[in-house]
């Protein structure tokens, strides 16, 4: 049974939207069912990171075949835009452990170990540098109906 329209004042999907098989059509939905003025907060990957843009291959972002779709900033914004919402913010954040994961998954396809402790020590730049670039593992959307 589907809620009612205009019924949720918030509603959040963390990690769901690179899941859905036709997003477009659950957005309208989210739409239909959010209360005028309320909120639509996601998170999802970003295929503009820049671990991803290292070795794609290697990337625990691509999760095939269970993330359908992997979105950029602009992408995302755009298909949300299409179904309604007002966009109020869109952010990039880094996860450093990502870039552990590709550069480790790469190296263990060439059989090279290495520690975990580099990675520690290059967190601080990376989450700089991903900040400046807005090149982030992940998006988070703010939107309003």
């Amino acid at each position: 049974m589907a809620p009612p329209d205009d019924y949720f004042d918030l509603i959040r999907l963390e990690h769901v939207f690179e899941h859905l098989l036709e997003p477009h059509i659950i957005l309208k939905e989210l739409h239909r069912i959010l209360k005028p003025n309320g909120y639509l907060v996601m998170s999802f990957p970003s295929i503009s990171a820049i671990s991803f843009s290292l070795c794609p291959k290697h990337s625990a972002l691509r999760e095939s075949p269970r993330h359908l779709y992997l979105h950029t900033t602009k992408s995302a914004s755009n298909i949300i835009s299409r179904a309604g919402f007002k966009i109020l913010n869109v952010r990039t954040y880094a996860v450093v452990l990502q870039l552990e994961s590709v550069i480790n998954n790469m190296l263990k396809a060439n059989r090279i170990p290495l520690s975990i402790r580099g990675f520690l020590l290059i967190s601080p730049l990376y989450n700089l540098v991903n900040a400046i670039l807005k090149r982030g593992e992940f998006i988070t959307v703010l939107v309003q109906k």
